[in-house]
């Protein structure tokens, strides 16, 4: 159970998981809006609808992804819907918006790529901040660790988390990770590249690569029946990469020619 802030009736709290993902939503629409291609984009009512409707496909996905690994950890049906107890695959999000997220941008008429290429721009500090949640949470942990910053976990409502066990704290990776990506990002790749659809791929790779090294030292490590070389997230993200890259070379040879 992640660290409860307030109380506010029954079930219902404020957690530091959820506080950091709408502390993360805020800043991401905050820089969206803000930048200088958004009104050309798309305008400020419709980025806020889409931002919502990205929101639920990206928990949807995320939580459907989270489920499939780990089901047989649920107590009651009702905890299916629990996120706020933490509980979200990021891939799963990327994958829930890269599938839904078209489709509903073409129906109202906004140009796909270089909507994207906005999200791309903007999503890993979203990302960033919200893996800090994961480590407030004791979700996401790694292995054992002797280093002088691993973490140990001393309380007793994080359910499923090693206590009194130094670990790699690899929700910080994730999140230091994430937060390079934008910076990279941000003050050169969205200048280098000018091709609509580029920055969406470029983000598509990073994040995914980033996941693929970390997982390395998570604890929490699932494995396909057949492919136990790297674990299933790892293989997902290997698989993203291929497709990023794929999609960032057909996109530079259109522009070539």
């Amino acid at each position: 159970m992640p660290l409860e802030l307030l109380h506010i009736y029954g079930p219902f709290s404020i957690h530091t998981y959820g506080l950091f993902i709408v502390i993360g939503l805020l800043i991401f629409t905050w820089l969206t809006l803000r930048h200088p291609k958004c009104k050309t984009i798309v305008s400020r009512d419709q980025l806020i609808q889409v931002i919502v409707f990205g929101t639920f496909a990206g928990i949807a996905g995320g939580r459907i992804l989270y489920l499939l690994k780990n089901w047989h950890e649920l107590d009651q049906w009702y905890e299916i819907f629990a996120i706020w107890q933490g509980g979200l695959s990021i891939l799963g999000c990327i994958i829930g918006i890269v599938v839904i997220l078209p489709w509903y941008l073409k129906k109202h008429g906004i140009p796909v790529l270089p909507f994207l290429d906005l999200v791309g721009l903007h999503a890993p500090i979203l990302q960033g901040i919200s893996r800090i949640g994961c480590f407030f949470a004791g979700c996401c942990y790694g292995i054992p660790s002797s280093l002088p910053w691993a973490t140990a976990y001393t309380d007793s409502g994080l359910v499923g988390t090693p206590l009194c066990i130094a670990l790699h704290p690899t929700q910080l990776y994730s999140s230091a990770a994430h937060l390079l990506t934008f910076f990279v990002m941000y003050f050169w790749l969205q200048y280098a590249f000018k091709k609509p659809g580029q920055l969406f791929m470029s983000y598509l790779f990073f994040a995914s690569l980033q996941r693929f090294v970390i997982d390395f030292w998570r604890a929490d490590q699932e494995f396909f029946e057949t492919l136990h070389l790297f674990s299933a997230h790892q293989w997902i993200s290997l698989g993203i990469m291929g497709a990023a890259a794929f999609g960032f070379l057909t996109i530079t040879q259109k522009q070539k020619s």
